[in-house]
């Protein structure tokens, strides 16, 4: 059985993983500090009215209350793209999560911006597979 450590550590290196669409990246280099913008979350950011016009509005239940994984994962079949989920619906974590109804993007458009991001074709889930 894989512990936590190993799992995260394969998922880092899924280019849909969430760490790729941070904000800034901030590094040390010795005394120095980079900071330099994530080209992936500005992509995010230019399809984010895209995403919005191609999501259908879903009633919020109980299962998905501060859950946007289980979301991600009933709609997409992985639990990577809840961010997706978070930031189409204004929510900066789980916790904000807490709306009556929130929109879902539609697969061939998260497919559609997956593309435009580069992640590759053969490690998304099969229901994006199928838009590409």
């Amino acid at each position: 059985m894989m512990n936590a450590y190993t799992k995260a550590t394969i998922l880092a290196k899924s280019p849909s993983d969430i760490s790729n669409f941070k904000r800034k990246y901030i590094t040390k280099l010795g005394d120095t500090t980079i900071v330099f913008d994530s080209p992936a979350f500005d992509l995010l950011v230019r399809y984010i009215q895209f995403l919005k016009s191609k999501s259908k509005k879903v009633q919020m239940t109980s299962r998905y209350y501060m859950r946007p994984d289980y979301v991600s994962y009933d709609y997409y079949g992985t639990t990577n793209l809840a961010f997706l989920i978070m930031y189409v619906n204004n929510c900066t974590c789980a916790l904000e999560f807490t709306k009556d109804i929130i929109l879902v993007p539609e697969t061939d458009a998260v497919a559609h911006v997956l593309t435009k991001c580069k992640v590759p074709k053969e490690i998304l889930p099969y229901e994006l597979k199928q838009q590409i």
